[in-house]
């Protein structure tokens, strides 16, 4: 069996699940977040009771999405899951780590956290396993690592 990182973190936009690498070799659940941006509709989060949209500069409504709300949205659910990475990885201390996410968001998580993490950071799998099984994750890092 390859050796994995003792500390295994898997996100989306909507789930987070920490991981800790048993001696046994198998993995086990130490934190688990969702996260409201990256799993309600925008209509959800922003519309009035009757699902239109508010519109600035006039009294109506409109019944689209604006752009640059999806954006911000989307950039406070990268943010949220930094949070949540920081967080795990300040208390469990691991001395490396691995993550796991959707290629599409990969970069755009890690981007921005901090050189004292991302230099710990043993594999990068660029792969939705958030809904997977603990061992099909496991096999993924494993496999990684030959």
């Amino acid at each position: 069996m390859k050796t994995v990182p003792p500390l295994i973190i898997v996100a989306d936009r909507g789930k987070l699940i920490a991981y800790r690498t048993t001696e046994t070799g198998s993995l086990q659940v130490i934190q688990t977040a969702t996260f409201k941006e990256g799993n309600q509709k925008v209509s959800e989060m922003v519309t009035d009771q009757s699902g239109a949209f508010p519109v600035s500069g006039s009294t109506g409504t409109a019944a689209y999405e604006s752009m640059p709300m999806l954006a911000e949205l989307e950039v406070r659910s990268f943010r949220s899951i930094r949070e949540k990475i920081v967080e795990i990885l300040g208390s469990e201390k691991p001395f490396s780590w691995g993550f796991a996410t959707p290629s599409e968001i990969n970069k755009a998580v890690l981007d921005d956290l901090d050189n004292r993490y991302t230099e710990r950071l043993q594999t990068n799998l660029k792969l939705d396993l958030v809904n997977s099984r603990p061992d099909a994750i496991l096999k993924a890092f494993q496999k990684d690592r030959e």
